[in-house]
């Protein structure tokens, strides 16, 4: 068994960074000090002192009053890791108490969830239990138990009075990162909080409500507690590694939205022309509607050069550094762009750029969709006929075959896009013309404004 410490100097303690790699070995006693050398490392403190606790030693940490400015950040997560020796000392107190033989003697005790109540913040000690009282209290209201139902928020008090607190916690590590745009959805979710206590003080004979209510509020911290997740993750990553994992956005769920339709084109297996035939769409939705128009397309990196050359590609960084690069020309137009990863911050941004009409061409492979909601029309890309049936089995309702598009002769009902001789000779308008004249079997219209008008748009003609 090693002894570590850090920003401390202490007899028979091995003094280290954060980031030492000894820490990470089982069975180490290690004590931190949170005072200004820590307050611009968030990051490494963080994922650092996590992975200590979760390696199974023993970690004292100790705050420094007003100096420490991650205190909050850092005793949150040890509570949540089951960590609870954390202590706070006085800056002018420091020199005569930070001895051996004191931190010692913290080592070997075991703080309980009672003193970070009394001598760190009530909010702390009640981080980690608000997940099993939401649980609680959601299963006692399914019951339609009213009476032990206000027993246990009255015996639980505490917790519903330090809600806030660690929403608000919940609220800055969001913030931090995307620029405040889930603030709007906490805010409505601590006002619903807020009244559903009061009408269960109140109204017995509203359990129903408080029930349809608690249902809703559970399902936002899920997808709340998974976006922050996320959210850490990036924040925390020290290689830049790209976002694998992703939430569906629900489009009407985000403030700002000028977005009037999206056209999704989910590729579940491939299918020849269809990378030509969304930049074609994106014409003749500009020469049928007059509406100003941007192709998405969301793909791994490594196609990039051999498919895509020259569209302008954005990930995660690029766009941290410069958000105008979602902006449109100077000319009203939208340059066509790969995003690398369904980064959030980036799908969220798109919606809220002044333009009227997103076509998305989803490559991911991924079950979920990135768009979800009113606006999106979703069209499935499917290669052959016996994927199309996989897929149908695995759906509660066969895909409807108007949003289908798949190879000449797989489904006799669905979409195709049949080859063009010639097409690489022709000019760009030929090509375009040539397009908006293609036809489907079993269809009125053309493909093209046969795609068009599913999205509910209006043809400038008609």
């Amino acid at each position: 068994m090693e002894k570590y410490s850090i920003n401390i100097e202490l007899k028979n303690f091995n003094k280290v960074d954060i980031l030492d790699g000894n820490l990470i070995s089982r069975g180490n006693q290690v004590v931190i000090l949170l005072n200004e050398e820590s307050n611009n490392r968030l990051n490494d403190y963080y994922s650092g002192i996590r992975q200590v606790i979760k390696q199974g030693n023993k970690v004292v940490i100790i705050l420094e009053a007003n100096l420490s400015a991650i205190r909050k950040q850092i005793s949150l997560m040890a509570v949540s890791c089951g960590c609870y020796d954390i202590y706070a000392i006085e800056s002018d107190k420091k020199a005569d108490k930070l001895t051996e033989d004191y931190v010692n003697e913290l080592l070997e005790r075991t703080a309980t969830k009672e003193e970070i109540v009394n001598f760190i913040s009530s909010d702390v000690a009640a981080y980690d239990e608000i997940g099993e009282f939401m649980l609680n209290l959601l299963d006692k209201a399914s019951n339609y138990d009213s009476d032990n139902m206000l027993d246990y928020i009255a015996d639980n008090s505490q917790i519903m009075q330090e809600f806030s607190s660690v929403m608000d916690y919940m609220k800055t590590i969001v913030d931090d990162y995307n620029s405040g745009k889930l603030q709007n959805e906490i805010e409505e979710y601590r006002t619903e909080l807020s009244r559903t206590k009061s009408e269960l003080d109140s109204k017995i004979d509203i359990v129903t409500d408080v029930t349809k209510n608690l249902r809703n509020a559970e399902d936002e911290v899920r997808s709340l507690n998974i976006r922050i997740k996320e959210t850490e993750q990036v924040f925390n990553s020290r290689d830049n590694s790209i976002v694998a994992k992703y939430v569906p956005i629900k489009v009407s769920r985000i403030p700002g939205v000028k977005v009037e339709r999206i056209f999704y084109f989910k590729e579940i297996s491939y299918v020849k022309y269809v990378n030509t035939f969304v930049k074609q769409l994106k014409k003749c939705i500009g020469i049928m509607t007059e509406k100003t128009v941007r192709l998405v397309i969301y793909d791994n990196p490594e196609d990039y050069i051999s498919i895509y050359y020259p569209l302008q590609v954005v990930d995660g960084q690029k766009y941290n550094q410069n958000h105008s690069i979602l902006n449109c020309n100077g000319d009203g137009s939208f340059k066509d762009i790969l995003i690398t990863e369904p980064n959030m911050a980036i799908s969220e941004a798109l919606l809220k750029v002044d333009c009227d009409v997103v076509i998305v061409y989803d490559r991911m492979k991924k079950k979920e969709n990135i768009y979800e909601g009113e606006l999106v029309k979703v069209f499935d890309i499917i290669g052959s006929s016996f994927q199309i049936a996989q897929v149908d089995k695995s759906r509660p309702s066969k895909i409807d075959r108007s949003r289908l598009i798949t190879n000449v002769g797989s489904d006799n009902k669905a979409l195709y896009i049949s080859g063009i001789d010639n097409y690489k000779a022709s000019g760009e308008s030929a090509k375009t013309s040539t397009y908006m004249r293609l036809r489907c079997d079993g269809y009125k219209d053309p493909l093209m404004a046969t795609v068009i008008k599913s999205s509910g748009l209006v043809i400038r003609s008609e």
